[in-house]
C-alpha cells in the first residue's frame, strides 16, 4: 500500500515550529491560491486538501528523487559540487559597476539574456520601502534588474511573485537568482518527490549566490545600531570582505565589524546548511576566489554554459579563466569546507540534544 504524503501539518512540526524555515516560501505558492500565507513564515488559512505538495518542495524536507544534473564532462569537488568550468567575471557595463555587488556577473548576464529573448523575466530579490527590507520581484527591464542589485545579507520569501509571473503575466522563461536552499527549492518543484510542474516548468535559469549566512532582519537592525550607531536608512551598500560585515554609507564614510560578532543574528537554518556555492544551480556566483571587483562564476550545466555563452558574445563582460587568479578555486573551496565543517559540528550537537535537522 503506497503512504500517503506527508502534508502541511507534517511541514509544520518538522520545519517551521523546528526552527528550520528557509522563508522562502516555496511551500506557500505551490499549494492552492488561499490555503496557505506567509506571515513572516507560512501560515494555514484555507482548507487543506493533503495533496502534500508544500512539504514535497520544501529545501528543509528530505526526497528520495535525486536534485543534481550531472552533464558530461564535468569535474566534481566534495567542496563545491560538480562544474564544467570555473571563471573569473568583470562587467563592462558602467552603470552596473555603480550599483552590483563585487564584478556585477550576474546582472551583466541577466540583462543580457532578457535583451536576447532567452528569458522573459527573473525572479529576484529587491528591497522593500522599509530600507533594507527585501521584497521578491519579477525584474522584466534593465531598471528592474538594476533596482535589485547588490547583497541585502537578510533573507525574504522570494518565490512569492512567482505563481502571479506565470499566471497573470504569462511569462514562459524565468530565471530565479537565490541562495542555496533557494536553489534546492526550485529543484525539487522540477524534479522532487511531488513536484510542481506548473511553476518548476517556466524556470529555464537558476542562478545560485555563494552564502555562507543570512542574518535575521530585525536582529541585524538592532545589532547595528547598538554595535556601531549604524541605523538602516544610513546604509548605501552592505559588504563582507576578509572576515568584516562593511556597512558603507551614504555619506561617503564605512564602518565595519568582524563578522562572527554577528553570530546572534544568523537565521537558525543557516548554521546547519552545507551548501556555500549553490551546488544545485545552472550558474554559481559568488566574490570568493576572484579579486576585489570581479565575481567568481562556476559554470554547472549544459543549460548554465548555454546561458554564459550568450554573455560571452554579448561583448558586455570580461570572462577569464579563475585560474588566472587568486586565491582562485582553492580560495572558493577553502570557505566552502569551512561551511561544511561549521555545519557539520552544529548538526552533530543538534542531533546529540535529539532536535529534527534538515536533509
Amino acid at each position: 500500500m503506497e503512504a500517503k504524503p506527508k502534508v502541511f501539518g507534517h511541514l509544520l512540526k518538522e520545519v517551521v515550529r523546528a526552527n528550520l524555515c528557509a522563508g522562502c516560501a516555496a511551500c506557500v505558492v505551490s499549494c492552492d491560491p488561499g490555503v496557505l500565507a506567509f506571515e513572516n513564515e507560512p501560515k494555514i488559512k484555507g482548507k487543506c486538501t493533503s495533496c502534500g505538495t508544500c512539504y514535497s518542495v520544501c529545501p528543509q524536507t528530505p526526497t528520495e528523487k535525486n536534485l543534481l544534473e550531472l552533464p558530461e564532462g564535468a569535474q566534481t569537488d566534495p567542496s563545491v559540487g560538480s562544474f564544467l568550468e570555473a571563471l573569473s567575471v568583470r562587467s563592462l557595463d558602467e552603470e552596473v559597476l555603480k550599483r552590483c555587488q563585487d564584478g556585477g556577473a550576474v546582472s551583466t548576464l541577466l540583462l543580457s539574456l532578457l535583451e536576447e529573448g532567452y528569458l522573459d523575466g527573473a525572479l529576484l530579490m529587491g528591497v522593500g520601502e522599509e530600507p533594507w527590507r527585501p521584497r521578491a520581484m519579477v525584474a522584466r527591464t534593465r531598471e528592474e534588474v538594476l533596482s535589485a542589485a547588490g547583497t541585502k545579507y537578510t533573507r525574504g520569501p522570494l518565490f512569492l511573485p512567482l505563481r502571479e509571473a506565470v499566471e497573470k503575466l504569462s511569462l514562459q522563461k524565468v530565471a530565479v537568482v537565490g541562495v542555496p536552499c533557494q536553489v534546492r527549492a526550485v529543484r525539487k518543484m522540477q524534479r522532487g518527490d511531488l513536484p510542481y510542474p506548473k511553476l518548476g516548468e517556466r524556470i529555464r535559469l537558476v542562478v545560485g549566490l555563494f552564502c555562507m549566512e543570512s542574518f535575521h532582519h530585525e536582529k541585524l537592525r538592532d545589532f547595528l545600531r547598538e554595535r556601531l550607531g549604524v541605523s538602516f536608512e544610513e546604509v548605501a551598500k552592505f559588504d563582507i570582505k576578509k572576515g568584516k560585515f562593511i556597512c558603507r554609507l551614504r555619506d561617503g564614510q564605512s564602518k565595519e565589524i568582524e563578522v562572527k560578532a554577528l553570530h546572534e543574528c544568523v537565521n537558525p537554518s543557516c548554521t546547519l546548511c552545507t551548501d556555500f556555492t549553490s551546488e544545485l544551480a545552472d550558474l554559481s556566483a559568488g566574490a570568493v576566489g576572484s579579486p576585489l571587483g570581479r565575481s567568481t562564476v562556476l559554470v554547472r550545466t549544459a543549460r548554465g554554459r548555454e546561458a554564459l555563452e550568450i554573455l560571452r558574445r554579448s561583448g558586455k563582460a570580461e570572462i577569464k579563466p579563475l585560474a588566472e587568479f587568486k586565491p582562485g578555486l582553492e580560495g572558493v573551496k577553502k570557505v566552502a569546507g569551512a561551511k561544511r565543517t561549521g555545519a557539520d559540528k552544529e548538526r552533530e550537537k543538534r542531533k546529540a540534544e535529539g532536535k529534527p535537522l534538515p536533509p
